[in-house]
């Protein structure tokens, strides 16, 4: 009897102590995992300079010559913004491009931009062509850059020339 009274004890302070020390023994009910990722900002500008740009026949009027084919890509969620210059247009005073003869020539050829279209009025020498409040999606928007001059036959034999910087930053 007093054997299994000495069980019977053994086993109900196990119970207890399994009962008291639960606490520390068991796994937690919950947990967490904190997960974090990140794209880096990525804009991109390509130009392609066409044939047309370095053959201009400036003797003779020409009208939405294709000289760069330009590619925008930026994915910025707040847009970015695409600036475009002429080395030589705020020579002009006519918000216009300005092709330059070399040194001790005199003679210039205006000429007007379209971006996309659209005309480009060169303000100082420089103009805002893009101004996009949105990131652009897949491979970016394809533009075209045209020139239009009036030609003059009479104009000094030489080579006229002008650099037309476009510039892209995200917002």
């Amino acid at each position: 009897m007093i054997g299994s009274s000495l069980r019977i004890a053994a086993i109900a302070a196990g119970f207890l102590a399994a009962i008291v020390f639960s606490g520390v023994s068991q796994a937690a009910q919950t947990g967490s995992v904190d997960l974090t990722g990140s794209v880096t900002l990525n804009c991109s500008l390509t130009v392609t300079q066409k044939a047309a740009a370095t053959a201009m026949n400036l003797g003779v009027s020409s009208t939405n010559l294709l000289v760069a084919s330009i590619n925008e890509n930026c994915k910025d969620k707040n847009g970015f913004v695409v600036t475009l210059t002429s080395n030589n247009g705020d020579l002009a005073g006519v918000n216009s491009g300005l092709l330059k003869g070399g040194s001790g020539n005199a003679d210039t050829v205006a000429y007007t931009v379209k971006y996309d279209g659209a005309t480009v009025n060169l303000v100082g020498g420089s103009a805002i062509v893009t101004n996009a409040t949105h990131k652009t999606g897949g491979s970016g928007d394809d533009k075209n850059l045209t020139l239009s001059y009036t030609g003059a036959p009479s104009l000094n034999a030489d080579t006229y020339t002008d650099t037309i910087i476009l510039s892209l930053v995200g917002n």
